[in-house]
């Protein structure tokens, strides 16, 4: 899912790509091609039927469309969506490669460079590896499916499925045979001058990195909302206290003929505490207002919100939310 998200994005990019403009005539084309005068026409046609096999699920056909438009015209984005059409077909060692391309490259802008890295670094986690060890032997030379290994010892990264091994020992084959390897999976192939001692194939344990948590610069964003919180329930409090005191009053007011001397005396006394009551959370909802205004404004760190949980009122009561 995220591949084809970022096919679409980049298919919008497309429209901006320079050299895909309404005409251009400088690609050499042999005289018979109908797109040798229009090669940035045909280069965005092949383009956009590349972005629709690719949304089908046809990567196949997506690949050989976005291999069409490379060639009419050479580009970064088109090459980060052949790179992803060829990872959808399991062709990761082709599409690191190609991902390789798109991050030295020039034109590449830093957004694309971002999800180029982090598509690379996907792939390359399958990609599988084959391996030679001489125990006893020098004079060794080694290929899988016709390509040279290199390095001490002999390696190559291949991708998973059956590949040809030939090991060939001071002019004698030694190894001459398929080898399967499984996504991230390194075989290695022990050998001595005149035989194969062994095909070790240990996975490799390749552990996802350790989540990098944002440097913090102050406090988490909850305090904020926290402080939000409880700002409202001391204004709803508040309120509340104000209105019954006004109700006790107008109450008051109007039995005030009638009460003899020791009912008057309670209820002014009553009066005074609802007073007293309501001055006291009315100063500690602005005082809650403040810290809060001062806290959210000073010392929160909202760099760390995202993914975080929060806290606000609704109807029903207090609820925690989180982003994913």
């Amino acid at each position: 899912m995220a591949c084809r998200g970022a096919v679409t994005l980049l298919a919008t990019a497309m429209l901006m790509v320079p050299g895909f403009a309404a005409s251009a005539q400088d690609a050499a084309q042999p005289p018979s091609d109908p797109c040798a005068s229009q090669p940035a026409v045909c280069g965005k046609k092949e383009f956009d039927q590349g972005v629709a096999a690719y949304q089908k699920g046809d990567f196949a056909s997506a690949a050989q469309h976005f291999r069409q438009a490379l060639a009419y015209r050479p580009h970064p984005v088109v090459a980060f969506n052949l790179a992803l059409a060829e990872g959808k077909l399991g062709q990761w060692r082709q599409a690191v490669a190609r991902l390789d391309l798109v991050l030295h490259d020039p034109q590449t802008s830093e957004k694309l460079k971002a999800s180029a890295a982090q598509e690379r670094d996907s792939f390359a986690a399958n990609l599988g590896s084959v391996t030679v060890d001489a125990v006893d032997a020098k004079g060794i030379e080694a290929w899988v499916d016709g390509e040279p290994l290199i390095g001490a010892p002999p390696r190559v990264t291949v991708d998973p499925g059956v590949h040809q091994v030939k090991v060939v020992v001071d002019g004698r084959v030694v190894i001459d045979r398929p080898i399967g390897v499984k996504a991230a999976e390194h075989v290695r192939l022990a050998i001595t001058r005149e035989r194969e001692v062994s095909v070790v194939m240990p996975p490799e344990e390749h552990p996802p990195p350790p989540r990098q948590e944002p440097e913090r610069n102050g406090v988490d964003p909850i305090w904020f909302y926290g402080g939000l919180g409880l700002t409202a329930v001391l204004g709803g409090v508040t309120t509340w206290s104000a209105l019954d005191t006004r109700r006790a009053y107008d109450d008051y007011k109007a039995a005030l003929p009638t009460l003899p001397q020791e009912d008057i005396n309670r209820r002014v006394d009553e009066g005074h505490h609802k007073e007293d009551r309501t001055n006291v959370l009315l100063a500690g909802s602005l005082v809650a207002a403040a810290g809060t205004a001062v806290l959210g404004l000073l010392f929160v760190d909202w760099k760390a919100s995202s993914g975080r949980p929060t806290m606000g009122l609704t109807p029903g009561g207090v609820v925690v939310q989180r982003r994913f």
